[in-house]
């Protein structure tokens, strides 16, 4: 079950920060059970941003947030992003 609400919790963090800063007009989200592994992919068409100058400015608490959840749970994340080309993230969780 702590699996599962920390993923549950993830996509929701990825969910409201496109909607309170990327100006996204799609959102994908794509969930695979390979049974050993949880792979979910989470993708939007927003502004995207340069994240490691966000990390690094320590402006990006969610972005902390989302990343100690995963690893909380044993999982890893890989954050790609830019600015003008949206965020594309994939959390991936071995069970």
């Amino acid at each position: 079950m702590e699996i599962e609400v920390a993923l549950y919790r993830a996509v929701i963090e990825c969910i409201n920060n496109t909607i309170k800063y990327a100006k996204a007009e799609n959102i994908d989200i794509v969930l695979y059970d390979t049974g050993t592994q949880i792979q979910i992919h989470y993708k939007d068409d927003g502004t995207g941003f340069n994240i490691s100058k966000t990390l690094s400015e320590k402006k990006g608490l969610g972005l902390f947030n989302l990343q100690n959840r995963i690893q909380t749970i044993g999982g890893k994340i890989k954050m790609y992003s830019e600015p003008g080309h949206g965020v594309d993230y994939q959390i991936i969780v071995n069970i």
